[in-house]
């Protein structure tokens, strides 16, 4: 027979025995996949069976190609990889596939749990294989114990830090009200005012708003919370003159 009359060349120059192939395989994935009747999962079964696990893995693996969305060949794969092969890598890998494409499985916890121990595993068989990249037993003991030590020392510094912060507010406060009772000044808020207006205008510059503010902590909660008409202590600074007027200071000074 001539070769050629093997094949049926038109525009396409396609093989026929290739047409015939693909046509059969388009005819197969038309309806829902019945991983039983294909002849590559059903000889991953009797292989199983005969207890040639490798050889079965591989079958199922063949399988795989026609079929990628089979939960049941990848949780099948992931029995022998776990059982019998020894390979956490691939139990991860087929257990995760089977969860992809079987989400509401009964089974999901069960697999979950065992996806855990295969990493775990695979974590072992890692560090055995590379001890010096890894800390040993001993070093990971010792080195729990530095974190727990630093986390004590941690929480002791931010209560520190805490009380020192609330004795250094308490200061200030008192310092503000020696300074009030010191000068006994009185300042009347206006429209517009701001404590950096204030401080301005009462010391000739603005930058003792907060020593304002710090005085007067029992009528306002924030350096913005002015009200026109509100009276406000004016605290003493050494070396600073206020420039309170005197007749405000008459009309407004605190008993």
């Amino acid at each position: 027979m001539n070769v050629s009359s093997v094949f049926v060349r038109g525009k396409s120059n396609t093989p026929l025995w290739f047409a015939v192939f693909a046509v059969s395989l388009l005819c197969v994935s038309c309806g829902p996949p019945n991983e039983k009747a294909h002849p590559a999962f059903r000889q991953g079964l009797n292989l199983f069976e005969k207890g040639k696990f490798k050889e079965a893995a591989a079958s199922f693996e063949k399988y795989l190609l026609v079929n990628p969305k089979s939960a049941i060949t990848h949780s099948k794969l992931a029995e022998i990889y776990n059982d019998n092969l020894n390979d956490p890598l691939m139990v991860v890998y087929h257990f995760r596939k089977y969860l992809e494409y079987e989400p509401d499985s009964s089974d999901a916890e069960a697999v979950d749990a065992w996806i855990a121990a295969a990493e775990k595993r695979y974590a072992r068989e890692i560090r055995a294989k590379f001890p010096e990249d890894f800390p040993s037993d001993s070093e990971l003991a010792e080195l729990k114990e530095r974190n727990a030590k630093y986390r004590e020392c941690v929480l002791k510094l931010k209560e520190w830090n805490a009380r020192l912060l609330r004795e250094k507010r308490g200061g200030d406060a008192a310092k503000g009200s020696a300074e009030v009772a010191d000068s006994g000044d009185v300042y009347v808020v206006r429209p517009g005012d701001t404590l950096s207006k204030i401080s301005k205008r009462i010391y000739g510059t603005s930058k003792f708003h907060g020593r304002i503010f710090n005085a007067n902590r029992d009528v306002l909660k924030t350096e913005g919370q002015l009200k026109i008409g509100q009276k406000l202590k004016i605290p003493k600074i050494d070396g600073v003159k206020s420039a309170v007027q005197l007749s405000e200071r008459r009309s407004t000074r605190l008993p």
